[in-house]
């Protein structure tokens, strides 16, 4: 339930309903300098909610300050210090829009809403219909990016999760050794191009606890904050950048224009054109991330397993499961029951859904698309300090290992790599970055590279797909959601998606507004055929 908040009130409201509620909800006309917050988060912390407790905080700022105004106002009150600094650190750009922040490990929500009360906020502003039910259970098929980050941040909401994936996590799709934090925003503002800049935005702040991630194994961090250049590799691109900057102002915090010789130095190799430098951005190592994210008391993985069976009983779905066992030489047969399905399965979607849930006739508009990378090592290129981007992408190398890439193969199911992809990537990365490669190296030949191929879902229009899966064959308010179709972007989608989903799945303010959520919707990638 949402109240307008009146801070002398604070510590009563939240003595009243931190012992009988998993959710308290505040609402505030103007953020100001953050004081209410700050203080209602203070004393949020000292009531010792049980875990999976969650306060939200939605509020309007109509002229968004600075980080460096906002450091200065709150450094007035030092009791706030432990808060202020964090959310200091987390502060968002000023770009108009829902902007969510997440603290204390996802007890504390902040959804801002910067620049004009208009419907986003509105929308957001709304009492609960309904009082915030959220699930016991849930169930979700796919431990790629997608299905990590969603079951992570269900069991930070105090949700029980179990994940079955046909491999182990991040393997499929999410398995390759480096991938960019990237996003291509649209010369003209659209939806298209808000729901990517939000998504990058998100997935800037999220990814930032990973930078000095260290794991019980030793791992190292997963995200590395090298900043990122979107070359203007050729003239068709140069012209694409120059009317991009005409027609948009972003703050220098998440892209600015940069020269041949600032791209160079950016860079550390040299680059013949400028480009747009993304200085938040970065590279992760997306498989040892799905791993991480799976470590959490509420979250039970089952790997090697592939689904035989989905179906409801009363309100329950029971899912079906055969699990292979190589030690025990034989298959095992898992029965789970939840409250609530997830597919997120990627390119494996469309045969996982039973046929008695789509219409006859119908299918799913999704497709898969094979990507082929190649892995460069250390000695046979001149490595960047930054992820470089183009018709091909560059990471800087990492264990000795450089990854480029990847191919758009649309009608190619070979999941081998191939010396011919190999070839085109070397061709690519040549044309991109004229003498990074050290052509005497033996290893830069199409037939000495080693490299990965990975499938990854997309749909027609080329936009993800969260949302609720309800078709005439199934029952009312059924609890089986789609989290699929992010594409090439699921590194960018995936953090703000499942943070979207969520808050849909437990009945909690939602981190987009209408406008953007309904892009998402699972009735689109629906088709007669």
């Amino acid at each position: 339930m949402y109240d307008a908040l009146s801070p002398e009130h604070v510590q009563i409201q939240l003595v009243e309903r931190v012992a009988h509620f998993h959710q308290t909800v505040f609402a505030e006309a103007e953020f100001d300098v953050g004081l209410d917050f700050l203080t209602c988060w203070q004393n949020w912390i000292v009531q010792r909610p049980e875990p999976g407790s969650v306060l939200h905080f939605v509020a309007h700022q109509q002229h968004p300050l600075s980080r460096d105004d906002l450091e200065r106002a709150v450094s007035l009150w030092p009791q706030l210090a432990q808060f202020s600094e964090q959310l200091v650190q987390a502060w968002p750009p000023a770009v108009a829009g829902l902007h969510r922040l997440v603290f204390a490990d996802g007890q504390v929500r902040l959804t801002l809403h910067f620049g004009p009360q208009g419907d986003a906020w509105h929308d957001l502003n709304k009492p609960d219909s309904q009082p915030a039910s959220r699930p016991g259970s849930v169930v979700i098929i796919g431990a790629g990016i997608a299905g990590a980050c969603l079951a992570r941040n269900l069991a930070e909401r105090g949700v029980s999760v179990q994940i079955l994936d046909s491999l182990t996590p991040g393997q499929a799709a999410s398995g390759n050794r480096q991938g960019a934090l990237y996003a291509k925003l649209g010369v003209d503002y659209s939806p298209q191009t808000a729901l990517s800049l939000s998504a990058l935005l998100f997935a800037e702040r999220f990814y930032q606890q990973f930078q000095t991630y260290q794991s019980s194994t030793g791992q190292a961090p997963f995200f590395h904050a090298t900043g990122l250049l979107q070359l203007a590799f050729n003239d068709h691109e140069q012209q694409r950048q120059h009317k991009f900057l005409a027609r948009n102002h972003y703050p220098t915090g998440v892209l600015y224009p940069v020269t041949a010789q600032q791209a160079s130095d950016l860079v550390g190799v040299t680059v013949h054109r400028g480009g747009l430098w993304f200085p938040q951005g970065g590279w992760l190592a997306p498989s040892q991330l799905c791993q991480a994210l799976v470590q959490h008391p509420l979250i039970t993985v089952h790997p090697h397993c592939r689904v035989t069976g989905m179906a409801q009983s009363d309100r329950l779905w029971q899912i079906s499961a055969r699990q292979s066992n190589a030690t025990a030489g034989s298959d095992q047969i898992l029965n789970l029951e939840s409250d609530q399905l997830v597919i997120c399965a990627g390119a494996q979607t469309p045969e996982l859904l039973p046929q008695a849930w789509l219409a006859p006739g119908e299918r799913l508009r999704l497709k898969p698309i094979r990507g082929q990378v190649s892995h460069l090592p250390a000695a046979a290129i001149t490595s960047p300090s930054a992820v470089i981007c183009g018709s091909r992408y560059l990471n800087p190398q990492h264990d000795g290992i450089a990854v480029t890439g990847a191919t758009f193969d649309l009608r190619d199911g070979n999941p081998l790599p191939t010396t011919a992809s190999h070839q085109e990537n070397l061709t690519e990365l040549d044309s991109l970055l004229p003498g990074i490669l050290n052509t005497e190296h033996p290893a830069v030949t199409a037939e000495n590279l080693q490299g990965r191929v990975a499938f990854r879902c997309t749909t027609h229009d080329y936009q993800p797909v969260a949302g609720v899966f309800a078709t005439q064959s199934m029952k009312t308010n059924a609890g089986a959601w789609m989290f699929t179709g992010l594409g090439s972007k699921g590194l960018t989608y995936a953090p703000l998606l499942a943070e979207y989903l969520a808050d849909r799945m437990c009945s909690q303010p939602a981190a987009l507004p209408h406008a953007l959520a309904h892009r998402l919707r699972v009735e689109r990638v629906l088709q007669q055929e």
